[in-house]
């Protein structure tokens, strides 16, 4: 299948995709089928000459994708991205004051390993950055 043609297939799929009951998926599960299609297209056998993500020709197909996302949201089919809020640093200092982070316990250990993994590879940044905090 030609970009042109896989463009458009794309295009219509982002547009019309829903979940099981019918809903529209929320921004961040497109942009991830969008993303595991593009490693699915990239990878042998498939390994497609072009990428659904940067190419010229799926410019309409990404911008129907945004367009749709915008849509569904302004219409309150699907929610935005929410924020949490940072964590302070007396929050922290309680949660080790009371052995729920920390070394003492193997329970503590795998909360502290468990928190440290969260805070720094899946947000990618200090999540108390506003406090001025470092561990």
């Amino acid at each position: 299948m030609e970009p042109a043609e896989s463009s458009g297939n794309v295009k219509r799929f982002y547009v019309e995709a829903r979940n099981v009951e019918g809903k529209p998926y929320n921004r961040n599960t497109m942009k991830a089928i969008r993303s595991g299609l593009y490693r699915f297209l990239s990878v042998s056998p498939q390994r497609k000459p072009f990428s659904i993500i940067r190419d010229r020709e799926f410019k309409p197909a990404n911008e129907a994708l945004d367009a749709s996302l915008k849509d569904l949201a302004r219409q309150g089919l699907i929610s935005s991205t929410k924020h949490k809020r940072s964590i302070f640093k007396e929050d922290l200092e309680a949660l080790y004051a009371t052995n729920q982070l920390g070394l003492d316990t193997p329970e503590s250990l795998v909360n502290t390993a468990w928190f440290y993994t969260v805070l720094y590879f899946e947000t990618g940044r200090l999540a108390a950055e506003n406090n001025n905090w470092r561990p």
